[in-house]
């Protein structure tokens, strides 16, 4: 066998493997373990950030976009059906967070970036960035997405369905109301009624205007 076959036969090996690890964890959060949650978090979270950060190029908008897309993955998991890997469907959730902050912040001014004066201040710019989270942030990351879930699953129907929808795809208000065969103001109304029983448990930065 050729180097090239055999790395290619690593490398579906390993994606195969891969897809079984995440295929057992999916299914045991959809059985009740916020542990296996916590495990793709920590496997996911440094990867998804790179990709975040790559679109909105600002660092607190990304971290924020990172909760956000886990919120979101967390919520639409039940109807996950494994038509494309986990990574790739988290992928997209995550590409869709970043391109929400940017079109939210489209009305705000660009902050521009001075670069350092001097050689030795471009020196001291550079960082290496550690973007995997650390246990405290995965634990912390676990519970607010366990309790916001809860919280939206005790809302009635009425102010469930806009707020997963919003929360879940990002569709508009239009969208919302011709899916459930009402009018504009009437889900505008439903949304605020739920962003107000909802807001002890999110916090503002993820952002369910």
């Amino acid at each position: 066998m050729s180097y090239i076959a055999q790395d290619a036969s690593s490398y579906i090996q390993q994606r195969e493997g891969i897809a079984l690890r995440d295929s057992r964890l999916v299914s045991a959060v959809l059985a009740g373990s916020s542990d296996a949650f916590a495990e793709l978090q920590r496997l996911y979270s440094g990867k998804l950030y790179l990709t975040i950060v790559g679109i909105t190029k600002n660092r607190e908008d990304a971290e924020d976009a990172v909760q956000e897309t886990f919120l979101r993955a967390y919520l639409a998991l039940p109807g996950f059906q494994g038509r494309s890997s986990f990574s790739s469907w988290l992928n997209r959730i995550a590409i869709n967070s970043a391109l929400m902050i940017l079109r939210k912040r489209r009305t705000h001014p660009e902050v521009q970036f001075e670069p350092p004066q001097t050689a030795e201040e471009d020196i001291h710019q550079i960082e290496i960035r550690d973007d995997a989270p650390d246990p405290e942030q995965i634990y912390d990351q676990r519970q607010r997405c366990v309790n916001i879930y809860r919280a939206i699953q005790r809302l009635n129907s009425k102010l469930r369905g806009p707020i997963q929808a919003r929360m879940m795809h990002g569709s508009s208000l239009k969208e919302i109301a011709q899916a459930l065969g009402t009018s504009e103001a009437a889900i505008k109304a439903r949304l605020h009624r739920a962003r107000g029983r909802l807001s002890p448990v999110i916090p503002p930065s993820l952002r369910l205007q």
